[in-house]
C-alpha cells in the first residue's frame, strides 16, 4: 500500500513540475510579446531548487537596458501585461 501511495505522490510531483515549468514559459512568452526590453527571472525557492510541490512561483521583470522607471510606469507595464494575460487560452 505504501508503495502505491509513494508512486502516486511521485506522479503528482511530476505533473505539478510540468505545469509550473509551462507556466513560467508562458509568462516569459507573454513578457516577450508585450515588452521587448524586459525579461523574466525566476527567484526564490524555485530558482534555488529548494521548492516544494506546493511552493509559489516568484518572478521579476528585469530591464535589459537597466532602465530606471517611475512607479507610474511600472504600474502601466504591469497593467498592460495583466490585460494581455487575461486573453490567453491557458
Amino acid at each position: 500500500m505504501a508503495e502505491v501511495l509513494f508512486a502516486l505522490i511521485e506522479i503528482v510531483v511530476i505533473i505539478v513540475h510540468y505545469y509550473k515549468t509551462r507556466t513560467i514559459k508562458n509568462i516569459q512568452n507573454a513578457v516577450n510579446e508585450c515588452f521587448q526590453d524586459y525579461e523574466v527571472h525566476l527567484y526564490g525557492s524555485h530558482a534555488t531548487n529548494l521548492c516544494l510541490p506546493w511552493s509559489d512561483l516568484d518572478v521579476v521583470l528585469i530591464s535589459k537596458k537597466n532602465n530606471q522607471i517611475s512607479l507610474d510606469s511600472k504600474h502601466l507595464l504591469l497593467s498592460k501585461l495583466n490585460e494581455y494575460l487575461k486573453h490567453q487560452p491557458w
